[in-house]
């Protein structure tokens, strides 16, 4: 049988790609900076390649070692899911669910999947991230979460999606100034600047954008926001 590297030093390997420092890296692995390093040092040998470049004071990973870490990661991801799948097996719907969903649903949703959960799989625990679709996103390529309530369109290839629900797309304004626009609104006769957004990091700002057909408009306010709730308090 070949001489195959340990998961141990791939999960040595994975956490100082994600940390860029030995120490911090060390730390969460709960061993020495000396005992991560040998580890890593190690996998290098059994493989026969430099995954690492080191100097005094510095490190970078190689090429190869970049593509090293993707694979090693996946492998982490899979060995968690076999363990998950014996542990589960002939009960479903128990263990933990690294949830992730972006902060323009998750006020409005997540209490009550927890609720529901709580309910109907008291053995299911749910962990639950909020966060921007792009670090969503690249959680759940790294196999740090298993599945994201995001807000469509999204570029989802390599990953598994479905529809779960319709939310309406609306937009909110002061009572006296939505009697001055025809429906459907053109948004181009709007006044300049009149138009409240998210901050650029939340998709909805740029699905906004798109379904609108604002563009670089200036009926866009330049102000941002960081939560729906700002913005509807912005119109009153």
């Amino acid at each position: 049988m070949k001489n195959l590297p340990s998961l141990k030093n791939l999960y040595y390997l994975v956490h100082l790609h994600q940390e860029q420092n030995f120490n911090r890296a060390a730390k969460i692995c709960f061993v020495s900076q000396s005992t991560l390093s040998s580890g890593i040092q190690n996998l290098e040998e059994q493989l026969g390649y430099q995954l690492i470049e080191r100097d005094h004071k510095s490190f970078m990973f190689t090429a190869i070692g970049e593509e090293v870490v993707e694979r090693a990661r996946n492998i982490l991801t899979n060995v968690d899911d076999l363990v998950e799948l014996v542990k589960n097996q002939g009960e479903p719907m128990t263990g933990e669910i690294r949830l992730g969903c972006i902060p323009t649903i998750a006020p409005f949703l997540l209490s009550r999947v927890v609720k529901l959960c709580q309910q109907d799989y008291p053995k299911l625990s749910l962990l639950l991230k909020e966060d921007t679709t792009e670090r969503l996103l690249d959680a759940l390529a790294k196999g740090e979460l298993d599945l994201l309530i995001l807000a469509l369109p999204v570029d989802t290839s390599g990953f598994h999606s479905m529809k779960v629900g319709i939310d309406p797309f609306k937009m909110v304004m002061h009572k006296e100034a939505s009697e001055q626009f025809l429906q459907p609104i053109d948004y181009q006769k709007m006044p300049d600047e009149s138009i409240f957004l998210l901050q650029a990091e939340h998709c909805i700002t740029g699905h906004a954008i798109t379904a609108c057909q604002l563009g670089d408009s200036a009926k866009i306010n330049p102000f941002a926001a960081t939560s729906l709730h700002t913005l509807v308090q912005m119109v009153n």
